[in-house]
C-alpha cells in the first residue's frame, strides 16, 4: 500500500450495516463460519423486505484512490440467501486490504473503516494519517476550515459543535484511536486548534504490562528483558493469552534453571498448540431424540458455560440437525471455535463426550 493512498465511501453504511459487516469480519479473522441466521441479524423492519436490505447492501463499498488511480472495492463478492440462513461471501481485495494490518505505520484498513461521517474521513487523511506517531499537532484555524471545507462555520461555538466535536466523537467510537483538543487563543481570538493523538492499542498495551509486572515481580529478575518479550507479544496476542503463557514460564523454570526470562523467551519462540481436551464422556438411556436434546444441552450448558458460540441459535440448529440424522453406532462431531461434542447411539444408550480447547505447550530436548 502507497504511502499517498487514501479512500472515498461512495455511501456511507447505515448502523445496521456497519454491525453486520463488523460482525462477518470478526468472524473472518477468528477463522468462524460466515453464514448467520437472517432473524438473529435483527434486520430493520422497513418497507421494503429483506432482500432488498441486503441486494442495497452488496453494493457499497470504497474508492481506493492511489495517485491518479481510482480503484472501487464492494465488501462481498456475494451474498447467498436459503430459507432462513444468509451467507456472506467477502470480496478478495477487501479482505487482502483488511489482513494488511500495517498500510502506513501502526495504521490499518479495519482501524477507520467504521467512520460514520466525511469530516471524519477528512480530517483522517488530511491529518492524522501523518502524524499518528506524533502525540499533538497544532492547526491553523483558517487552514483546517479551507481543507474541510467548512468555512461556512463563521461562529467558534457552530464550528465547536458541528465539525470539531464530531470528528472527536467518530474517530474516538469508530477507530483504534482516542482524538481529544483544545482552542489556542492569541489576543483572545481562536488561532489554532492543537489536536491530541493516542493509540487506544498502545495505551491498553502499557496498561496490560504494568499489571503483569505486578502480578508476576516476584519472578522477574531482569525488567528490561521481561517488558521487551511481552510488549512484542502484546501486538499479536490477547492479554490472557499472555498471562496463561507466563504461568507456564513459571511451571517450567527448573528446566532453565530457575531463569524467568529465559523460559518465557523459549516459550514465544517455540509457541503452542491447541488441542481438545475430554471434559466429561456422559451416557444417557435412549428413549427419544427430544429427551436426549434435554439432557445434552443441560450438559453444555454446565461443562461449556464460558463458550458463548454454545448459546447461540446457529450451534442449536446444527446440533438439533446431527442428532436427527444420526446412525446408529457412527459418532457425530459438533465444534465450536472452543469446544467439540462427540454424540454417537447404540441399542438402547446414547453417548456424548464433552471436549474443550485447551493451549498445549510442547517442550521439546530440555
Amino acid at each position: 500500500m502507497k504511502k499517498n493512498f487514501k479512500i472515498e465511501f461512495s455511501s456511507f453504511m447505515t448502523k445496521k450495516e456497519r454491525e453486520i459487516l463488523k460482525q462477518v469480519l470478526d468472524n473472518y479473522l477468528f477463522n468462524k463460519e460466515l453464514n448467520f441466521n437472517i432473524v438473529n441479524l435483527d434486520i430493520p423492519k422497513m418497507k421494503n423486505d429483506e432482500v432488498n436490505f441486503f441486494e442495497r447492501f452488496a453494493k457499497k463499498g470504497f474508492w481506493l484512490i492511489e495517485g491518479e488511480e481510482r480503484s472501487y472495492i464492494n465488501y462481498f463478492s456475494s451474498i447467498n440467501i436459503k430459507k432462513e440462513q444468509i451467507r456472506f461471501q467477502l470480496n478478495g481485495l477487501f479482505i487482502k486490504l483488511i489482513e494488511e494490518r500495517k498500510l502506513v505505520n501502526s495504521y490499518s484498513l479495519y482501524n477507520f473503516l467504521f467512520l460514520k461521517h466525511k469530516l471524519s474521513v477528512d480530517f483522517f487523511f488530511m491529518y492524522m494519517i501523518e502524524n499518528l506517531q506524533n502525540s499533538v499537532i497544532e492547526i491553523p484555524l483558517p487552514e483546517l476550515k479551507f481543507q474541510l471545507k467548512v468555512e461556512n462555520y463563521t461562529r467558534m461555538y457552530d464550528l465547536d459543535r458541528y465539525v470539531l466535536q464530531l470528528i472527536e466523537e467518530d474517530i474516538n467510537k469508530n477507530t483504534q484511536f482516542t482524538l481529544s483538543y483544545e482552542k489556542i487563543k492569541v489576543s483572545g481570538r481562536v488561532e489554532k486548534i492543537r489536536f491530541y493523538i493516542k493509540s487506544k492499542e498502545d495505551i491498553e498495551a502499557k496498561a496490560n504490562i504494568k499489571m503483569l509486572l505486578f502480578l508476576f515481580k516476584r519472578y522477574i529478575r531482569d525488567q528490561k528483558r521481561f517488558v521487551f518479550l511481552i510488549e512484542e507479544q502484546l501486538k499479536v496476542k490477547s492479554y490472557s493469552k499472555i498471562k496463561k503463557m507466563i504461568v507456564t514460564a513459571i511451571n517450567l523454570l527448573p528446566k532453565f534453571n530457575y531463569s524467568f526470562e529465559d523460559s518465557l523467551a523459549f516459550l514465544i519462540e517455540n509457541g503452542y498448540i491447541s488441542e481438545y481436551i475430554l471434559v466429561k464422556r456422559n451416557k444417557y438411556r435412549y428413549e427419544s431424540n427430544y429427551d436426549i436434546l434435554k439432557f445434552i444441552f443441560k450438559d453444555i450448558q454446565f461443562y461449556l458455560q464460558d463458550d458463548d458460540e454454545i448459546f447461540t441459535h446457529i450451534f442449536s440448529d446444527k446440533l438439533i440437525k446431527k442428532i436427527y440424522n444420526i446412525v446408529e453406532d457412527v459418532k457425530c462431531t459438533v465444534k465450536t471455535e472452543r469446544s467439540k461434542l462427540e454424540l454417537w447411539y447404540s441399542k438402547d444408550m446414547f453417548y456424548m463426550d464433552i471436549y474443550s480447547k485447551k493451549e498445549i505447550f510442547k517442550i521439546e530436548n530440555q
